[in-house]
């Protein structure tokens, strides 16, 4: 495996990079690393509740990194990332993103867009947004702070789920995970 990758002080300058310009951090992330060496994390199998396997790389107080590696063609939950923003790197696969809109006391599928590796897409503190690798994918997550809690939404049964640091963007199957949860209310 490359060492840089290894190496903290490598993604915390990364972490730095990408706050003050996204640019020059996608130029230097898709130059200076071998994309083959960061998959060092299976996807999960299609019988797993997660539909992505993710790896921190690096974290502090002002932000963290995370890689993620994506099942084929399953979506993750609708999901925010509260109070933090930043960038998602598309580093293999062909990704489908999907926003999400809260109309008439519901939660209602909006406008979508595919993504080809590589690129980068920012992520805006609040936004509701779920997506899916139509083969499987890898990603790198760079959040500012990091993630404390985010809200899950189940579409189905019309709920809300807050949850924890260590729950990831699918529905939650593990009270421990579960900071608080709500339902929409009767849709009329």
């Amino acid at each position: 495996m490359d060492k840089k990758i290894e190496n903290p002080i490598f993604w915390q300058d990364f972490l730095r990079i990408c706050h003050k310009n996204l640019i020059q951090a996608y130029e230097i992330l898709f130059q200076s690393i071998d994309l083959i060496s960061l998959i060092s994390i299976p996807a999960p199998s299609q019988t797993s509740t997660e539909i992505y396997g993710r790896k921190l790389l690096y974290q502090d107080h002002e932000g963290e990194v995370l890689l993620m590696t994506w099942q084929e063609d399953r979506f993750c939950a609708p999901h925010d990332h509260e109070a933090s923003q930043g960038c998602v790197f598309f580093l293999q696969g062909h990704f489908l993103e999907r926003q999400w809109l809260w109309q008439e006391q519901t939660l209602r599928l909006g406008p979508s867009q595919e993504i080809s590796s590589p690129t980068s897409v920012p992520v805006e503190a609040g936004r509701i947004h779920d997506m899916k690798a139509v083969n499987q994918g890898v990603s790198l997550h760079v959040y500012f702070p990091p993630i404390c809690k985010m809200k899950v939404f189940d579409v189905k049964n019309q709920m809300t789920y807050l949850v924890g640091q260590k729950a990831g963007a699918w529905l939650p199957v593990s009270e421990e995970n579960i900071l608080k949860g709500e339902s929409w209310g009767l849709v009329g």
